[in-house]
């Protein structure tokens, strides 16, 4: 079998430039590891060459014909999965050589890197059946004035994020920093959606940390086909594509598993839907929600609102707890971003390994907000920050006070609402 290099030479117009022939190459060997080598997506990658539409067509069934091992060696892959991702990947060469089991030091075999992928059983959750309680009971933050103050249960989930990240970034191995990493992503996320879904059962939190363990397992996972065994960076030629591919696999795992979730919290809506029809406004609805500020106040607050308002005796009075609204949208919206920021932070370690630096889990590195944190305490932080230095400008340009504050108030909430909106576009990405 050819090289993917030498196969698109074969196949271009005489003449064509090294750039055209480079991206071509690519493009294609990207496939494996994204969409999967479908007739479109073939077209898509050869089109640098600029063939004319019969020798289009006439080279995607060559490339089927010529690279049909490579193109599926598994006859039931699913390319949208990472874990059949690693499989595939497997296959070739570089990897192939390059996975080998850290115990015997034997090469791995498609069939066993694809078992690796399945996730092993959580550690418990490390926080005192306490201060369990008094984080459901009371939520992890709260408003204080012009700030979002965070609960001590809150802060110490942070504390915990950042040691154990660190742990698993000086992990021996791939499969010890994916697991240390990933069990304390989905601790401190499981922790806070049940305390935002007001689950009080431990059943059910034991059930939603099951869930959002497997999610950042999976999430993580998909980056074992760019490293090695014990954690480094492969030295393949395809480490740096298969690398990306799995930055990207982070809203399509968290989109996999929005289902389960909602169905485990009794959430009747059809997820795909909600998604894609989400707009800037119901994000600012949900972080209204997880901020308790009142930009964006619920159906419920409204009608509460409405009867200290409307007269007891008026024809629509009875009619005020019915409603419409889009409560159970909303309650979708908000856990498939809490889900997609838990998939988008279990790749952060490994990204950090990739760089070797501890930017990416270092939630007071430079100007970054502190985006590797725990998911309320993230859009706390980031409200406040964004307050105390927009304040500081309006009055630096000779705002008032209450201008200044006003103004200050406004682009903290904006800011906290673009990060969130981030996490939908992933899911989105998924969605279509």
């Amino acid at each position: 079998m050819p090289s993917i290099e030498s196969w698109v030479r074969q196949v271009a117009p005489p003449g064509t430039g090294y750039p055209k022939l480079e991206a071509a190459a690519m493009g294609l060997k990207a496939l494996e590891t994204t969409t999967g080598f479908k007739a479109e997506n073939i077209s898509q990658a050869l089109a640098p060459l600029g063939l004319d539409a019969a020798a289009l067509k006439a080279a995607v069934a060559r490339f089927k014909d010529t690279f049909e091992a490579l193109v599926r060696p598994d006859a039931t892959a699913n390319f949208f999965d990472p874990r059949e991702q690693v499989k595939q990947a497997a296959w070739h060469a570089g990897i192939k050589q390059a996975a080998v089991d850290p115990v015997s030091g034997q090469p791995l075999t498609p069939k066993s890197v694809a078992e690796g992928a399945k996730p092993p059983s959580p550690a418990a959750i490390p926080l005192s059946a306490a201060e369990l309680n008094e984080l459901l009971e009371l939520g992890p933050s709260y408003t204080d004035g012009n700030s979002v103050q965070l609960n001590p249960t809150a802060k110490k989930l942070a504390v915990l994020l950042e040691a154990k990240a660190r742990e698993a970034l000086a992990a021996p191995s791939f499969e010890q920093r994916n697991l240390i990493s990933s069990q304390v992503i989905a601790q401190e996320s499981a922790v806070l959606a049940a305390a935002a879904a007001g689950v009080k059962d431990p059943a059910t939190l034991g059930a939603l940390y099951q869930l959002f363990f497997e999610s950042a397992f999976e999430a993580g996972n998909a980056f074992r086909p760019a490293f090695n065994a014990d954690g480094t960076k492969s030295t393949s030629p395809d480490a740096d594509g298969l690398r990306g591919a799995a930055q990207s696999a982070a809203g399509g795992v968290a989109f996999r598993a929005l289902p389960k979730l909602m169905e485990l919290l009794g959430v009747k809506a059809d997820a795909a839907q909600v998604i894609r029809g989400a707009a800037i406004e119901d994000v600012a609805s949900v972080a209204s929600g997880d901020l308790k500020l009142s930009y964006f106040p619920s159906a419920a607050k409204i009608a509460e609102t409405l009867k200290a308002v409307v007269a007891p005796d008026d024809y629509f009075f009875s009619h005020l707890d019915k409603l419409a609204n889009r409560g159970a949208e909303q309650k979708v919206l908000g856990f498939a971003v809490r889900l997609a920021n838990t998939t988008w932070k279990a790749g952060q370690v490994h990204r950090a390994a990739w760089e070797g630096t501890d930017r990416r889990i270092n939630p007071k590195a430079g100007d970054r907000l502190a985006v590797f944190n725990p998911y309320d305490n993230l859009k706390a932080d980031m409200y406040n920050a964004t307050f105390s230095a927009e304040l500081t400008r309006g009055e630096g340009e000779g705002l008032s006070r209450q201008a200044a504050l006003g103004r200050a108030g406004e682009r903290s909430f904006a800011r906290v609402v673009f990060e969130i909106y981030k996490d939908l576009v992933e899911l989105k990405k998924a969605a279509a």
